[in-house]
């Protein structure tokens, strides 16, 4: 190894451990520059407590990143999630929560939390646990369609501690992403939601990189081998943590073709090197590598938008269409049951076709009315919190039958352990997921007044001043104040108005520099 390449071990924004050689230093200080530019041009928006139009300079201004200590409201506006909210009972998630006590899916999400980012201070902690348990717990009784399915731990984990770890928020934006965003059927039984989404990215492979594409079937490599995670997982599992949230920047607001666009810049981006692998479990093997060193948000973001060219999402549902249909054929050839899906309902060119439909048609009603007679059959007030930050209802409140009905059940389902993506021969197994995270170590943790309780109104001006600043010690609890030398750069206050400048062209090539190459 050069001395270029040794490595040093650093927290970063979320609290992960991360080892990183001098060139990726580099890259993630390039970004934190960027950074510092990008979040003056959100002021103007922050100080008028209102948000630019999605599709306009919201859209633009998303591209090129969210302030983290703006993310939980942007996010919340932008997805929907805040309409969602709006739209239900006001203490709605803490009614979920006492709702989800006897859920059908406690074993399979315990099961799973302890596994979910196990090297992340807080989130390997009993309040993490906690914190995450009641969230996908009250997921399971919200949504009943889906109830609970591995994969969904891993995005919930990651909204948690990218939002400060509010509970409420968490639940909201993984109710927008799954009913409203993610193409219906991802999370069912069979994954035949899945299973479409790799043959479209396929198909825009062979469109968008055609050389690739050929390469791929010369080695027998099916893209699902290596993309399946990347789309249950919505990169969770597969980026660091400060590349994963640049890159749900944009999800939140354009929707799915953002995880075509990423992974086929992943792809661009290492293009040149793929095509000189020869054997297919190698080529997983280091595109896993590169994507959990894909430290260079800024160029991972600039290839998808202006490398890759023009990706509507027409193109895509054309795709998805023919897809949707050779799906239903090869499981029908199985005999396995095509899992009933909720009616389609299209939200200009963001929704996914799914469950947002139904909720606008009476859902919400019916959803609100069961809440109301949840609460009434307590037989004593909820007590105990939430963990860390937490201010949800604790499991001091009676048991409440669950609601968690339909979906598929993972104990009694092999698709809880193993894809079986097409009709290849790919089995790819969650549990062999490679997280981001590091050991051990101090994790920043930014703490706002509005992030200090799940039950707190998300305001945009609370997060206008100085933020406040935690670092986590042998008591996740215990918060600390940090001084501006401290802190990550990416929130220390700002003066500098420029915009973001376009990566360097020696920085989209980085994947020939070899300290920073996984396939040198």
């Amino acid at each position: 190894m050069t001395e270029a390449a040794q490595e040093t071990t650093i927290v970063d924004l979320y609290g992960f451990p991360i080892k990183l050689h001098q060139g990726q230093q580099a890259e993630r200080a390039a970004c934190d520059q960027n950074a510092l530019k990008q979040q003056s041009l959100w002021m103007p928006y922050v100080e008028k407590e209102k948000l630019p139009s999605c599709d306009g300079k919201g859209k633009d201004l998303s591209r090129q990143g969210v302030p983290p200590t703006l993310r939980a409201w942007v996010w919340m506006e932008y997805s929907g999630a805040s309409k969602k909210k709006a739209a239900h009972a006001a203490n709605y998630y803490q009614i979920m929560v006492s709702a989800s006590e006897n859920s059908s899916y406690t074993e399979e999400i315990e099961q799973d939390v302890p596994r979910t980012f196990p090297e992340h201070p807080w989130l390997s902690h009993a309040d993490g646990h906690a914190a995450l348990t009641r969230v996908l717990k009250a997921y399971s009784v919200h949504n009943d369609k889906i109830g609970y399915c591995r994969a969904l731990n891993n995005i919930a984990g990651m909204l948690l501690v990218t939002l400060n770890r509010n509970e409420e928020i968490a639940f909201w934006l993984l109710a927008a992403l799954v009913e409203d965003i993610i193409y219906p059927g991802t999370y069912a039984r069979n994954l035949e939601g899945c299973q479409v989404e790799m043959k479209a990215l396929d198909e825009l492979i062979a469109s968008k990189l055609p050389k690739l594409h050929a390469h791929f079937r010369a080695i027998d490599f099916d893209i699902s081998m290596l993309a399946t995670d990347w789309y249950l997982c919505l990169f969770s599992s597969s980026l660091p943590s400060e590349t994963v949230s640049r890159v749900w920047d944009a999800l939140f607001n354009e929707g799915p073709k953002i995880l075509f666009r990423v992974a086929l810049a992943l792809l661009k981006i290492y293009e040149d090197n793929i095509l000189r692998v020869d054997n297919a479990g190698e080529l997983m093997m280091r595109m896993r590598s590169a994507a959990a060193t894909m430290h260079h948000r800024d160029v991972l973001m600039f290839n998808a938008f202006e490398e890759i060219g023009s990706l509507s999402m027409a193109t895509i549902e054309k795709f998805r269409e023919q897809k949707q249909k050779e799906v239903e054929a090869i499981l029908q050839s199985r005999g396995v049951q095509k899992t009933a899906l909720p009616t389609a309902g299209v939200d200009g060119d963001k929704k996914s076709k799914g469950f947002s439909a139904l909720m606008k048609s009476g859902m919400s009603k019916l959803a609100d009315k069961t809440a109301e007679q949840f609460s009434k059959l307590h037989t004593k007030d909820a007590e105990g919190g939430g963990g860390s930050g937490g201010g949800a209802v604790g499991s001091g409140g009676g048991a409440v039958g669950s609601g968690g009905g339909g979906g598929y059940n993972n104990s009694s389902s092999s698709s809880h352990n193993n894809y079986n993506i097409s009709n290849s021969n790919c089995n790819s197994n969650i549990n062999n997921v490679s997280y981001q995270s590091g050991g051990g170590g101090v994790g920043y943790q930014p703490q706002t007044p509005a992030a200090a309780s799940s039950n707190a109104t998300y305001s945009p001006t609370a997060v206008a001043g100085s933020p406040h600043y935690a670092v986590e010690g042998s008591n996740p609890n215990e918060l600390l104040q940090l001084d501006q030398t401290s802190v990550p750069a990416a929130f220390i206050p700002l003066s500098v108005p420029d915009a973001l400048t376009t990566p360097p062209a020696a920085a989209v090539s980085k994947s020939n520099d070899s300290d920073n190459n996984p396939f040198a």
